[in-house]
This record gives C-alpha cells, structure tokens and sequence, in this order.
C-alpha cells in the first residue's frame, strides 16, 4: 500500500511551510500613468493574489492536516483492507467523523488558506496502484464551493461525472474512499441559504457531507454558526463541536505589519519615496480603521489611491489613507470597524452578523475607547452633582468653571473642601462660599 500520509506530512520548520504556500506582491510598474479606475481594478487584482503566510495560518494549517492524517491512519491501515473495501458496495460510515467548522469574519482569508492547503496537496497526478485492482487517481482533497451549486448533489457532481445514476451519497462515498480523500472542504458555506426556512436545510447539507466517509471541513462567518446555534441540540453537538477560529491579525503584531506591507508592495513606485506610507511607521494606525482584516486593508488603500489620484498625487501617503477611511467610499467598512472596536470594548454582541460565542472578540484600541468613556461618565457624575444645587450655586459653578473665569488673574478667598469629604453637604456648603466670594468679585 503506498504511503498516503505523506501528502500531509508537514516540515517541523514553520518557514518551510511558508515558503510553499505564500504568494509575493507583484508590483505594478509606474501606477499612477493608469486611468484612476483601471490603476484600482489592477490593484484589487494583484491585491487577491497576495499571501503573506503567518503563525497563525501554519498552526490552523498543522491542526487540519493532523485531522487528516488521523483518518488516513484510520481508514487505510493496510493494503488488505484497503482491497477488501473497494469491493463493498456501500461505505457510508455508521458513525462519521465530527466536522469542523473553520470560522472567521468576512475578508480574514479563509478562502485563502483553503488554496494554501490545496498548494501543499500536490500530488503530480499520483494513482493508488495494486496488484489486482483497478488504479485509482490520488485525489487527497476534495474543495468544494458555493459556486458549484446549493444542493449536495450538486457540489458532489464535478467529482461524480464520470457515473451516471445511484444514490449519489453511496457513489461519493465509494469514489471517496477509493481514491484516498482525505479532507473534504466546503468553502463560503453561508451561501447555502439565506433564508430562515432554508436553515435546516443546511445544517441538512452539512450533516449529509459528513456520512462521504472523510474529516469533513466547512468555512463558515458568524452569520452561518448563529443560524446553526438555532438549530436542535443534536444537530448543534454534531455541526459545533470542532470549531477553528480564523482571527483578523492583532494590532501591533508583526503578522500584521507583514500582511500590510505585502499590500503596499503591490503599489511599486507609488509607495517608493520617503514621503510614503509604510507599514513600519504606520500599520497600528491603519490596524485602527481596518481591525486587522485583510480585505478591508485592500480595498481602503484601493480608496485611498482614488483620493491620492484626484489630488494630482503620484506618492500614496498615510494622508491619503486617512481621507478615506473618513470618505464616503468606505462607508459600510467604517461602519463595521466601529462596531467590531466597541464590541472588543463591551464584550458583548452589538451586531449579529459582526459577533460569534465561539470567538471571542479581539483586544483592539481599548485604551483609545476607554478614555473617552471614562471622560464621558467623569461628565455625566458633573452634571448630576450640579443639578442637585440651588440656583445661586449654579450660577456661581458656572462662572467659576467657565473660560472667562480661567482667563482672569484675581486672586480669591480659597475654599477648603477636602479630597476626603465629597458629600452634597459639602459640595452645597463649598457652593454658597463659592457664591459670596462671585458676590464680593462682582
């Protein structure tokens, strides 16, 4: 029997992982002579092809691939029953494997790390060859997407099209098996439905996918695992028991300053000179408008360049990035952006397609929102202390707290209240001082 786990036998060395699955920025060559929009779509293009690989991507990476091997190990433990299966008409598994949910908010990558797996799994047109049997083609994955269709029949078919006929499950299930696959994947998994009717329809089409026999691997956004958090407890024990979070890359990491500089690369000389955005001097700043997602740093600096164009600039600078964080143009990110921060703040869900129990939100400029909170109840213990006085004390806070009353340089009876004693007696008794020292400066 050959040796099926070596297509997922990964290097003990990160950066050899790396190495095989990330994609260099390609720069384009004098930007700014392009029309505004035609210089946009090349860089949306160039943008979609980038892939800067970090430690987060190889542990996700690591713990899927263990997940198959575990099956391999499993299902294929000799060459003997390896043959004494592929005589078996069905191979539906009573019990099957529990699926895992690879979960991330729009934009973080999951698809591409659905590629990056595929990129390790080549297998050079490799067959499952033994004496006596039939060679079967070496398909150690099978990556199915929302394009191919809403039904399991149809996302089934492109691996099913040479056979004609059958219980569609039972012939996956065959081919399966038959030809090593080893991770079934299922990206963009929401599309399923958009429909509340249609949610037992996919959690339906999830559980269906887990009896084709291999570890089965969804992706999914917080939309699709809130609508499967509605579902019955035995379809949530099944469906919700592995789950993966894909997180946006923290603020003021290195991951993330990597991740934006493969994106600036992609500008050429439009980020060449020393007045330029770089991802060294600005990647916290610009973590702040995006929340670390990749896609929504891609199509800000695609905004961004928009603006730089229609100011006459050929250099993109972080003021540029800055207008349009604040423009029009990426309205429904800022919107996002900010509900994803105070949500990191409160710890609760403010939005339900923007929050997931299964993934806690990420620390995000805490320290920024703390202080205009705090600034904000330091006001609002002011004003209710202040309506509690009479009138003449009001009028004398006033006076003395306003600006007219800073600027000047009397000098006054000073009024003892002590740090210690804070109480409305106090404030109220410090208040009539307060108003016959105003009285007598008047």
């Amino acid at each position: 029997m050959m040796n099926l786990t070596k297509y997922f036998d990964l290097p003990e060395d990160d950066s050899a992982i790396i190495q095989r699955i990330a994609v260099s920025p390609q720069p384009i060559t004098d930007l700014a002579k392009y029309e505004t929009e035609e210089g946009c779509k090349l860089l949306e293009q160039k943008h979609k092809k980038v892939y800067v690989v970090t430690p987060q991507i190889v542990r996700i990476i690591r713990r899927i691939f263990g997940i198959a091997r575990a099956h391999l190990n499993s299902a294929y433990a000799s060459e003997w029953m390896y043959k004494e299966c592929c005589y078996i008409k069905n191979l539906i598994p009573r019990d099957p494997w529990l699926p895992t949910a690879l979960v991330g908010l729009g934009g973080t990558g999951k698809t591409q790390l659905i590629m990056a797996m595929e990129r390790l799994c080549v297998t050079g047109g490799a067959k499952i060859e033994l004496e006596g049997m039939p060679a079967y083609p070496l398909e150690p994955l099978w990556i199915m997407t929302m394009s191919m269709g809403s039904s399991l029949n149809a996302l089934l078919m492109p691996f099913l099209a040479e056979v004609k006929g059958g219980n569609v499950l039972i012939v996956a299930a065959k081919i399966a098996f038959t030809n090593g696959v080893s991770l079934l994947v299922l990206d963009e998994s929401q599309f399923i439905t958009s429909t509340q009717a249609g949610h037992a329809k996919a959690a339906k089409t999830l559980m269906e996918a887990t009896y084709i026999g291999p570890p089965f691997l969804f992706c999914a956004n917080y939309t699709m695992i809130n609508k499967l958090e509605k579902r019955p407890q035995q379809e949530r024990d099944r469906l919700l028991s592995n789950i993966i979070p894909l997180m946006p890359e923290a603020r003021g990491s290195e991951a993330y300053r990597d991740t934006f500089d493969g994106q600036l690369r992609v500008f050429g000389n439009a980020v060449a000179s020393d007045s330029a955005v770089t991802a060294d001097k600005y990647s916290e700043p610009m973590h702040n408008f995006v929340y670390g997602i990749d896609r929504k740093t891609a199509i800000l600096l695609q905004h961004a360049w928009r603006i730089c164009r229609a100011e006459g600039a050929e250099i993109l600078n972080f003021g540029h990035i800055e207008r349009a964080y604040h423009s029009e143009l990426f309205t429904s990110h800022r919107v996002e952006v900010e509900f994803l921060k105070e949500q990191s703040i409160q710890k609760r869900k403010l939005r339900d397609d923007l929050w997931c129990n299964f993934v806690p939100p990420m620390p995000c400029n805490v320290h920024q929102v703390k202080s205009f909170d705090d600034e904000k109840k330091k006001r609002a213990n002011m004003a209710l202390s202040r309506s509690a006085l009479t009138k003449d004390e009001r009028e004398a806070y006033d006076y003395l707290t306003s600006e007219v009353a800073k600027r000047k340089r009397t000098t006054g009876t000073v009024v003892n209240l002590t740090k210690t004693d804070k109480s409305l007696n106090a404030l109220q008794t410090a208040g009539a001082e307060m108003m016959e020292q105003f009285k007598s400066e008047k």
